[in-house]
């Protein structure tokens, strides 16, 4: 007779877990998820992931661009286009934005010259052809707009020079002011940022509540330890009155940006007001005003290098008192 084998044993039924552990593993994911999210973000946006790119002059038909090559004071090789054609008296730098290169501003350059100004566009350290991989939203770049500076007025002596700067561009034309002084003599500064932590918050803020909070604070955390330097030093609102008294300074702002909001403009331009004018166009658009709204900008450009155009004299004799550069 066959015997029959025992019945397998059953498993013991699976005892739920309290509530507490199940909310306390959800907490635990959800910090993870944050803590993790913040530090990609971070590093996304102040690391560069992939090296220089080449940028080799473009040909176009209203004039020859001259491939540059800069040292700046800290070793960093900087990338450029000169057009050196051009019989007024100004000489513009071109800085463009995050994430953007000297290529932006080939419109432009082709406006300038039509009109009879010599100009250079850089690309900043960690973007295009330009050596370096920390991006720290102008802070470092200044030393690249030093850098361009000098070359131009090796280039174009005593001719004066205007910066013109986009987001971060105009950050870093900023933060040069202090150890620039006199050496310019005109700024058009479109959409830059107040400071670094409102600019972060501009930027975390397209996400809904709460998430948007979480998002500003994982970033921040991250940012700090990323950073080359503290993030209070970040602060183009501290430098922006180092620029002389003297010397114009055109603000551009959109209505609309909520990357960089116009009461941050307004604060800036608030600091320079005696010498400085505010330009306003109605556009959603962050740092695009020399696209959509051609006319407005090429006025004000043009209005600021007339200006620059009849301080010829007066900036070539400031010269001799350059403040001391470290």
């Amino acid at each position: 007779m066959k015997s029959e084998s025992p019945p397998a044993p059953s498993k013991p039924p699976r005892r739920k877990r309290p509530l507490w552990y199940r909310l306390a593993r959800v907490a635990f994911v959800g910090v993870l998820i944050w803590f993790l999210g913040g530090g990609i973000a971070a590093v996304l946006n102040t690391r560069r992931l992939l090296g220089p790119s080449p940028q080799p002059p473009p040909a176009v038909e209203w004039g020859t661009l001259e491939q540059v090559r800069l040292t700046t004071s800290d070793g960093q090789q900087i990338g450029g286009w000169l057009d050196r054609a051009g019989s007024r008296p100004s000489v513009v730098l071109f800085l463009h934005g995050v994430g953007d290169t000297r290529d932006y501003w080939l419109p432009v350059m082709r406006e300038v010259a039509k009109r009879g100004y010599p100009s250079l566009a850089i690309s900043f350290r960690a973007h295009g052809d330009s050596t370096g991989r920390i991006e720290d939203f102008g802070y470092s770049s200044s030393k690249d707009v030093l850098a361009a500076v000098d070359y131009l007025r090796a280039q174009f002596p005593e001719r004066p020079i205007v910066l013109v700067g986009n987001s971060m561009g105009s950050a870093a034309a900023i933060f040069a002011a202090p150890l620039l002084d006199h050496q310019i003599a005109g700024y058009l500064l479109e959409s830059p940022y107040r400071d670094l932590a409102t600019a972060v918050k501009n930027r975390t803020d397209f996400a809904p509540w709460p998430f948007n909070r979480l998002a500003y604070a994982g970033m921040t955390l991250w940012g700090r330890a990323l950073l080359p330097e503290s993030a209070d030093l970040i602060s183009p609102i501290d430098h922006i009155a180092a620029i002389p008294s003297d010397v114009p300074i055109t603000f551009i702002a959109a209505r609309g940006d909520r990357a960089c909001q116009l009461w941050e403009v307004r604060d800036l331009y608030n600091k320079v007001r005696s010498h400085a004018q505010l330009v306003i166009i109605d556009s959603p658009r962050h740092a695009a005003a020399s696209r959509t709204h051609v006319k407005e900008y090429n006025a004000a450009l043009f209005d600021l290098l007339g200006k620059a155009d009849a301080q010829e004299g007066i900036v070539t004799g400031h010269l001799g008192k350059q403040p001391r550069r470290h």
